[in-house]
């Protein structure tokens, strides 16, 4: 009877700790981020809101190469922005395989704007993957462009 009851209960969790293993064999792999020197910028630019009115936002673009360190899994990144900003709009998601690199164009608009006009901005950028987990890079330093005045 006691028997009967413990196989009872060990068949109905038995489930669960095949979800909980899943769960911690998941682990947050690690980024790796290598921007391209002379193709990281920045600048800001202004969009009309409904309201009728222009909202000034910062819009960045570098050139890296990506991957990461998970041996089984494809990593993609569905949003990316600097600490301290919010995504306005993001370019495109970049599927990162495992074992090897991606050249990408990570392009985003986002607010506010934290750099200074007509000076070099350096921070981290947050790349958000698939799970939502929080991929934080090394700093980087974004060039301020100017589409008037190039260098």
């Amino acid at each position: 009877m006691v028997e009967a009851s413990v196989h009872a209960v060990l068949q109905r969790i038995q489930p669960d700790y095949h979800l909980v293993g899943n769960w911690i064999a998941r682990r947050k792999p690690k980024m790796y981020v290598h921007p391209v020197p002379g193709q990281v910028i920045w600048r800001t630019v202004s969009v009309m809101e409904h309201s009728g009115g222009a909202r000034r936002i910062m819009a960045l673009q570098s050139t890296c190469a990506i991957t990461h360190d998970d041996p089984e899994q494809t990593v993609i990144v569905m949003d990316a922005f600097p600490e301290g900003t919010k995504t306005y709009k993001l370019s495109e998601r970049i599927a990162i395989p495992p074992g090897e690199p991606v050249d990408h164009v990570i392009s985003a608009l986002v607010t506010p704007v934290v750099g200074t006009p007509g000076q070099t901005w350096t921070g981290r950028l947050v790349l958000v993957d698939q799970f939502r987990r929080r991929h934080k890079t090394e700093k980087i330093a974004f060039d301020f462009w100017d589409p008037l005045n190039p260098p």
